[in-house]
């Protein structure tokens, strides 16, 4: 089942499909009533589907196929970009991923 859109209420497995033919693997946790550290975990599998339209495929991105720790998401509907905040790795400072266009949400 095809999803427009995910809200702040979501949660559960979800799997993106993005315009260059990653697939993210999307985990977010149950709402909490106080701030968590984490909201869940996002993985990207790169060139996992051919890219929409014969565009190109997506470019290698550092700690691909990782679950990597998500403190922040916006804007994740059909059509746009994601945004993702994702925790510093180390002493880091916090990173925000951009996906490419989503063209599918789907609850795993």
């Amino acid at each position: 089942m095809s999803i427009e859109s995910l809200t702040a209420d979501d949660h559960g497995e979800y799997r993106l499909t993005t315009l260059t033919g990653s697939i993210y693997e999307l985990v977010l946790h149950e709402p909490k009533l106080f701030p968590a550290v984490s909201i869940g975990t996002l993985r990207r599998l790169p060139d996992q589907v051919p890219a929409a339209d014969g565009g190109a495929q997506s470019a290698p991105m550092r700690r691909d196929g990782d679950a990597l720790r998500v403190i922040g998401a916006e804007d994740i509907t059909l059509g746009t970009n994601g945004f993702f905040t994702l925790e510093a790795l180390g002493d880091g400072e916090s990173t925000v991923r951009r996906t490419s266009i989503i063209q599918s949400i789907v609850k795993v």
